[in-house]
Parts: structure tokens; C-alpha cells; sequence
């Protein structure tokens, strides 16, 4: 699950901390979502906000930060109480690495049967060297795995890889609104580099 939950059940039949199915889950999350509120409330709420979503594309993310958010700096008080806690970094789940990498190989191959040509970018994106650190000793046992799947991955198909977590961006807050994500300046300044790198390629 990311995101809150998505529509990919994503090994979890196999998961050892949850006995609920997907559906189940996710009809837990709408509930508690709309819980109280009957089918008139719900009606007059869609009427008096009928956009509430239209930037998002979907209504049911439970993720969703709202414009003011972005245009925040996160704080040094979030990066000094911030923990490593995520069981995907911290644990090894060998199922859904496969997974991942199968999914990723088929994702090229597709692309690069229908287009020959292509020029495909994967890019690593920037995060505030503060969380960096902290999420280091975590990320060296992940480093070379990751770095071979990419290697093996670009000796059959013609991609370019890059990363931005060496950035000069990495450096200064300025740019991120939370531990994982670009304000609205990171993400203009960010475009920028990414228009510049393109640029070179066509």
C-alpha cells in the first residue's frame, strides 16, 4: 500500500502482519472516510465543492496535500525528530523485489518493442540531505542491489539512468515541503534541470 491504498494487492495474500484482504481494507478506508454522513450529506457536499479533486484526477486518494502545503519549507524541528521507520528500508522483502524488477523489465520491453527509438530517462529524485542522512545507514545494504538491478537492466536496454541525490538541491530546505517531497519552488527548479538534461539529449 502507498498512497493510503491503491487497487494492487501487491503480495499482500502473503503478508504475515495483515489477515484482510484488499477489499476488505479498502472498504474499511471509504467507511471510515464517510463515516456519519448519509446520501444527502454526501449530495450537498459534491454540489457546494464539485472541484475539491479536479487537480488530482481521483477522489478517493487519501494523500492528497493541499496547495498551501506545497508552498511550505519543511522545518528543521521535522528533520531532528524524524526516524527511520518504514518497513520497506529497515526490512527485505524478497517477493516484491522480484516483482518489482520483472514489472520493470516488462515495462521496457514493452516500450522499447513499440518504439524502438525512445529515449528513456530514469531519475532518482532529490531528497533534503537532512532525511538523506538519517535514512543512510539504512540505504547502504540497498545501494548495490539497486545499482546491479539498474546495471543488468542497462545492458539490455538503452536507457539513461540518473541520479539526484548528490544534487546541489539536496542541500538546502528551502525547496522541500516534507521529508519526501519538492515544494513548489523545488519542484520549478527541478524542472529546470530536467528541461536542461533533455535538452541535451534532442
Amino acid at each position: 500500500m502507498w498512497g493510503g491504498y491503491n487497487l494492487d494487492e501487491h503480495n499482500m495474500t502473503r503478508n504475515k502482519i495483515y489477515k484482510n484482504s484488499l477489499e476488505e481494507v479498502r472498504n474499511y478506508l471509504l467507511y471510515s472516510k464517510y463515516k456519519g454522513l448519509d446520501i444527502s450529506k454526501l449530495g450537498m457536499w459534491k454540489d457546494l465543492f464539485p472541484d475539491t479533486y479536479y487537480m488530482n484526477g481521483y477522489a478517493d486518494y487519501r494523500g492528497v496535500n493541499r496547495v498551501e502545503q506545497r508552498m511550505e519549507m519543511i522545518t528543521d524541528r521535522l528533520v531532528e525528530e524524524y526516524e527511520v521507520t518504514s518497513s520497506t528500508v529497515r526490512n527485505e522483502y524478497p517477493e516484491t523485489i522480484s516483482e518489482n524488477v520483472s514489472v520493470m523489465n516488462d515495462m521496457l520491453a514493452l516500450i522499447y518493442s513499440k518504439w524502438p527509438d525512445i529515449k528513456v530517462n530514469i531519475i532518482l529524485l532529490p531528497i533534503y540531505k537532512g532525511i538523506l542522512d538519517k535514512r543512510e545507514p539504512y540505504y547502504i545494504k540497498w545501494k548495490e542491489q539497486f545499482m546491479g538491478v539498474i546495471e543488468n537492466l542497462s545492458n539490455r536496454y538503452p536507457f539513461r539512468f540518473t541520479s539526484y541525490l548528490e544534487d546541489e538541491m539536496t542541500e538546502d530546505k528551502k525547496y522541500y515541503y516534507d521529508k519526501d517531497h519538492l515544494n513548489y519552488l523545488g519542484a520549478y527548479v527541478f524542472t529546470q534541470k530536467l528541461k536542461q538534461m533533455l535538452g541535451e539529449q534532442f
